[in-house]
């Protein structure tokens, strides 16, 4: 049980610094201005119950409902084995949260699962302000405050930087601008088609050492991210 708890205290640590350093990922999300033919526009607002002190983490115990640390290893770690409901310390997609005092929607929440012989640990966050590769960031800043590392000052000016005017938008006199031929066609009268079948597709998962992604990578272009680069290969 003392391993335990200095295995909470050592992430809570490190989550505090995480948030203290970027005050924002310890914020809420909420919508302003959603109506009738606008969807709002999401923001960061302070949440009290992130602040530091006061940690992101949360954790549960689940050595009595789920799979063994050492099986979900054995096994690569198949999602079948790793239950959202059960591991993910909040809502996903395509469930929504009321964004009310009752049911907020964190900015990034870190949950700390306790399993037989092992912990597997959930970092979740709001994908309208934090993507995959933010989360990817995360952990990798987390990974440092757990080891006693510093931030570098770049990490924190660039992750701290108004992104509002980093890339212009385009005016409204610009060629650009004219969706006009996504428009749909106006609905014909004209029997419409029967129903498709369901999809006899299913979900596949890949798996890749970062060795064998960084050569996918090589074979694209410069500006091209791994997270593009493997499906286009795949595609091939």
């Amino acid at each position: 049980m003392v391993l335990l708890d200095s295995i909470v205290k050592a992430l809570e640590a490190a989550a505090n610094k995480l948030t203290t350093a970027f005050p924002w990922l310890a914020g809420k999300v909420v919508n302003e201005g959603s109506c009738p033919g606008n969807s709002g526009l999401s923001k960061v607002a302070p949440f009290a119950s992130h602040e530091p002190p006061k940690p992101i983490v949360r954790v549960k115990d689940c050595t009595d409902i789920c799979q063994t640390y050492v099986d979900v290893i054995k096994a690569r770690g198949p999602v079948s084995m790793l239950d959202g409901n059960i591991l993910a310390p909040g809502k996903a997609y395509p469930e929504t949260y009321q964004e009310s005092e009752a049911d907020p929607a964190p900015v990034l929440i870190l949950q700390v699962n306790f399993v037989k012989v092992g912990l597997l640990l959930n970092l979740a966050a709001q994908p309208n302000i934090v993507d995959m590769g933010g989360i990817d960031r995360c952990l990798r800043l987390l990974a440092a405050a757990i080891r006693g590392e510093e931030f570098s000052n770049v990490s924190i000016e660039e992750g701290n930087r108004d992104r509002r005017n980093l890339v212009p938008l385009l005016g409204l006199n610009d060629t650009e601008s004219d969706h006009s031929h996504f428009r749909p066609p106006l609905p014909s009268k004209a029997i419409p088609p029967p129903a498709e079948p369901d999809s006899p597709f299913s979900w596949c998962y890949f798996r890749s050492s970062a060795e064998n992604l960084a050569q996918i990578k090589a074979l694209a272009t410069r500006s091209e991210a791994s997270d593009n680069s493997v499906p286009s290969y795949l595609y091939q």
